[in-house]
């Protein structure tokens, strides 16, 4: 049967060829004005107007550069747009990929850099401004919720610590109180966080503080501007103050470090002095060390075990106490505690409430220097 079925076969064929070179035929008798408004050759020639933008990092100079079809000289020419206005190099290649596809959907709209070969550029300009500016529908307070809900989700995935979700919630609550509620986030200008910062300077908050509200400004809007609640980052222009060097602290001797540790006995800081032997003779992090619980703690094996999710490396590790060490754990009844209890618990003290880094820093500032 397939001798039969073949030269069907082959004749259908021949037709559909035949077709479509009488269509081709047709096509060359097209006019050039009938050619020149053809739907495919607009769509090429709108292909080739213009370049793929990309971003370029030289010595000096952020650099977005395109080509784009002039008219005046009918031809492409390079358009180059300098960058260093909108922040440091690490933030522009963050969002080069955002920059660089907005730049191109305006051109595929007909905009043009040179202004004079598409009547309607300032039109597509304003449409795609339009289409992509929802900050205007979005008030402070629900981007600022939605930033939140963003770090709690952070701390959930283990991507971002419960500290520093503690720190971006304070944040977050200062600045809800200092701008409208109800002001568009889009309308919010760098004057406004200027005058943010400059009213945490007012408060005596130190410098330190003040630069790490203003990265996190820089920060959050960032975080918006990706998201398209904003059209640009406002937080940008803010400097932060530069800090004074401080100097290195000095190394004890031997003889002042006795003195300390004599004096911590003499006035019954033993809880301390059990703190500064460990870190001196152990070297656990003070992040780690107010996490330790007494049964972590084997003084017939005079060893402590750091387990993974309290150490910084997320490594579980044993350390070995010196005599000196164990034997302040036994003047104290340390293993008289239970085992949930924290070693340096609230007000420095063995119990069941976890204390802070930072209470070994006041205990030194308040009743020891």
């Amino acid at each position: 049967m397939l001798y039969k079925v073949l030269p069907l076969v082959v004749l259908e064929m021949s037709g559909q060829l035949l077709s479509q070179r009488a269509c081709v035929g047709e096509r060359k008798k097209m006019t050039n004005i009938e050619l020149e408004n053809s739907e495919p050759l607009k769509v090429i020639q709108s292909a080739l107007a213009f370049s793929m933008p990309r971003i370029t990092y030289g010595v000096n100079d952020t650099v977005l550069s395109f080509y784009a079809f002039d008219r005046q000289v009918g031809r492409l020419r390079r358009k180059r747009i300098k960058l260093n206005h909108l922040g440091k190099r690490w933030f522009i290649r963050r969002r080069e990929r955002e920059i660089c596809s907005r730049f191109l959907a305006l051109l595929a709209q007909g905009w043009s850099p040179w202004g004079n070969d598409c009547p309607e550029a300032a039109t597509a300009l304003a449409r795609f401004s339009q289409s992509h500016s929802t900050a205007e529908r979005v008030h402070v307070k629900d981007a600022l919720q939605r930033y939140a809900d963003f770090v709690e989700a952070e701390v959930e995935r283990k991507v971002m610590s419960k500290d520093t979700r503690r720190t971006y919630l304070s944040y977050i609550a200062k600045l809800r109180a200092s701008l409208p509620p109800d002001m568009p986030v889009g309308d919010v200008a760098t004057a406004n966080l200027v005058a943010f910062v400059d009213g945490m300077k007012a408060q005596n908050l130190s410098p330190k503080y003040c630069n790490s509200v203003i990265g996190w400004l820089k920060t959050v809007f960032g975080w918006m501007l990706e998201r398209g609640l904003v059209a640009d980052n406002p937080a940008l222009p803010i400097k932060t103050e530069t800090l004074a060097r401080q100097q290195g602290r000095p190394t004890m001797t031997d003889t002042e470090r006795e003195t300390l540790f004599a004096r911590l006995r003499q006035h019954g800081h033993l809880e301390y002095l059990l703190a500064c032997l460990m870190e001196y003779y152990t070297y656990i992090r003070p992040n780690e060390l107010y996490r330790v619980k007494v049964r972590y703690i084997n003084l017939a094996e005079q060893t402590v075990t750091i387990p993974a999710e309290i150490s910084k490396n997320k490594k579980t590790a044993k350390v070995t106490l010196p005599a000196v060490v164990v034997d302040l754990m036994r003047e104290l009844g340390i293993d008289r505690h239970r085992g949930d209890d924290y070693l340096f618990g609230k007000g420095m003290k063995c119990g069941p409430v976890m204390g802070n880094s930072k209470q070994f820093g006041r205990f030194w500032e308040r009743r020891v220097a």
